[in-house]
C-alpha cells in the first residue's frame, strides 16, 4: 500500500516537472501585422507665408461693450470660446459689438466674414479696462476668399451703414446739428467734483432718436472723455450686487481723435440711437467716464421722458457734427 502511495506521489511531481518545463519553453504569440503601426506616406505640404491671415489683438472686458466698425457689412461671426459674446447691431450693417461672458477669460479667438467676401481674424484677451472700446478695422489687402472682386472698400471707412433704415449717414449727421441749434430745456441733470453733466434735449425722425447732452467742467483741470455709456436700467433692481443691465449703443460712435473739455468750458453732442422705449420701472441711465481720472458722472432719463421725445420735423439748422464747444 506505502509503495502505491509512494508511486502516485512520484508520478505527479514528474508531470508537473515537465508541464513546467514546457512553459519555459513556449514561445511568445507572433504579434498581428495588422496592429503593427505602419509609417504614413501622405503628403504634407507647408503653408506659404503669404497664405496666413494676420490676426488683431483684441481686448474684452466683462462690464464693457468693445465695437469692431468694419468697411463692409457683417456677415457670419465664429466664436473660438463660449466665454466671449458677439452680436450685430440690430440697425447697422458693418458694427459688431462684443464683450466677456464672464470676469476672466483665457486667451481665446474668433473671425468675421463681411459681405464683401473679406475674412478678419481677432486674438482676445481680458482687460477690464480695455485699450479701446470703438475700432475701426481697416480692409485687409488679401484678396477675398471665395468671392467675386468688385471694387476694394475705402481702408479705414469709419462710415456706419444705415441699410435697414433707409438713412444716408450724411442726412443723419444734418440732423444732429438741427437738434445741437434747437432751442431745448433741461431734461435730466447731475453734478460731481465740479463737473455738471445734462440731457438738454431728446428728438425722434421716423425710426431714430436724437439725444442731446451738455458737460460743463466748472474746474481748471481739463476733462477727457473716456466713454460715454447708455443702460436700460430696472429701477426696482438698481441697488442689487446682480443687477443686469441692457446697454442701449448709439448707432453714431465718437471718433478715434480724444476729447477734451478745458478747465471752465462746457460742450455738447447729439448721440443717435435705433428708436426705443422703456418699461415702466426701467430708467435710462447715464454714464460718462473720465479718462484716466475719477470724474464719473451719471444720471438717468424716466421712461415718461422718453415718450415725450420731440419731432425734429419742426427744427431747423446748419450742420456741424459731435461736440460743439
Amino acid at each position: 500500500m506505502k509503495s502505491s502511495v509512494f508511486a502516485f506521489i512520484l508520478a505527479v511531481l514528474v508531470v508537473g516537472m515537465s508541464l513546467a518545463q514546457g512553459r519555459k519553453r513556449a514561445k511568445p504569440l507572433p504579434v498581428l501585422d495588422s496592429l503593427a503601426v505602419q509609417p504614413s506616406h501622405t503628403p504634407v505640404q507647408s503653408f506659404a507665408a503669404n497664405q496666413f491671415v494676420p490676426s488683431f489683438a483684441v481686448q474684452l472686458a466683462y462690464n464693457k461693450t468693445t465695437s469692431l466698425i468694419f468697411p463692409s457689412a457683417v456677415r457670419s461671426v465664429d466664436l473660438g470660446s463660449r466665454e466671449i459674446l458677439a452680436d450685430k447691431a440690430s440697425e447697422v450693417e458693418n458694427v459688431l459689438r462684443v464683450k466677456s461672458a464672464r470676469i476672466g477669460f483665457n486667451e481665446t479667438n474668433f473671425s468675421v466674414m463681411t459681405a464683401d467676401g473679406r475674412f478678419y481674424s481677432f486674438v482676445a484677451t481680458y482687460n477690464e479696462v480695455p485699450q479701446a472700446l470703438a475700432v475701426v478695422i481697416e480692409a485687409q489687402p488679401a484678396p477675398q476668399l471665395g468671392a467675386k472682386e468688385s471694387g476694394t472698400p475705402s481702408s479705414g471707412s469709419d462710415r456706419i451703414e444705415f441699410k435697414k433704415l433707409g438713412v444716408d449717414q450724411q442726412l443723419v449727421a444734418a440732423h444732429a446739428e438741427r437738434v445741437l441749434r434747437a432751442r431745448t430745456r433741461n431734461l435730466s441733470s447731475t453734478h460731481r467734483q465740479r463737473m455738471e453733466g445734462w440731457v438738454t434735449g431728446l428728438f425722434v425722425e421716423e425710426d431714430l432718436m436724437y439725444l442731446r447732452m451738455r458737460l460743463r467742467n466748472r474746474s481748471n483741470i481739463p476733462y477727457d472723455v473716456g466713454a460715454v455709456r447708455f443702460y436700460a436700467s430696472d429701477r426696482k433692481k438698481a441697488r442689487e450686487a446682480t443687477l443686469q443691465e441692457l446697454e442701449v449703443s448709439p448707432l453714431t460712435l465718437q471718433p478715434a481723435s480724444f476729447e477734451r473739455i478745458n478747465g471752465t468750458s462746457a460742450a455738447e453732442r447729439v448721440f443717435v440711437f435705433p428708436k426705443f422705449t422703456l418699461r415702466p420701472r426701467q430708467r435710462l441711465r447715464v454714464m460718462v467716464e473720465e479718462k484716466n481720472g475719477g470724474r464719473t458722472l451719471e444720471w438717468s432719463l424716466a421712461p415718461r421722458q422718453v415718450l415725450r421725445a420731440r419731432n425734429l420735423s419742426s427744427l431747423s439748422g446748419t450742420p456741424q457734427w459731435f461736440w460743439k464747444r
